[in-house]
């Protein structure tokens, strides 16, 4: 899949909606509010400055919290 031609939005880019999800990554501190049905904080570590293998562990943590949602919301 070719996503040359896509771009990061920065937060004040999304649509002024109501989302059924809010993640929040790095703690809400540092992240403004957003109308949201759910709020979750995962607080999870920075990954600045570390090495592959934690990066890697990282990303997987974050899939295994999305699966859970999904199973959550989706397949009761």
């Amino acid at each position: 899949m070719d996503t040359s031609s896509l771009k990061s939005k920065g937060f004040f880019d999304l649509p002024n909606i109501e989302f059924d999800y809010l993640v929040t990554m790095v703690g809400k501190e540092v992240c403004p509010t957003y109308p949201s049905k759910k709020s979750l904080d995962w607080n999870l570590d920075d990954i600045k400055d570390r090495d592959i293998s934690e990066i890697r562990e990282l990303r997987d943590k974050i899939k295994d919290l999305i699966e859970k949602i999904v199973e959550e919301e989706f397949k009761k």
